[in-house]
């Protein structure tokens, strides 16, 4: 996934982004470590109540707002 590459490079960039958005989110909701999308991408998921599409959408918006 496109989406996974791009995160491993920018994904201090991005969270700071999510949590300027999103208050609720914590530190640790926004712990990220190589390998591990999958498990970032359900835990924002559920503390977003987002379905996938959602998130993707959301983060691809975040992603383009940073170039």
């Amino acid at each position: 996934m496109g989406m996974k590459r791009f995160i491993q490079g920018n994904w201090k960039q991005i969270s700071e982004r999510l949590k300027a958005k999103y208050y609720n989110l914590s530190e640790q909701d926004l712990v990220y470590d190589e390998g591990s999308e999958e498990q970032l991408f359900r835990r924002l998921q559920v503390k977003l109540h987002m379905g996938e599409g959602e998130l993707l959408s959301e983060l691809r918006q975040i992603i383009t707002q940073s170039k």
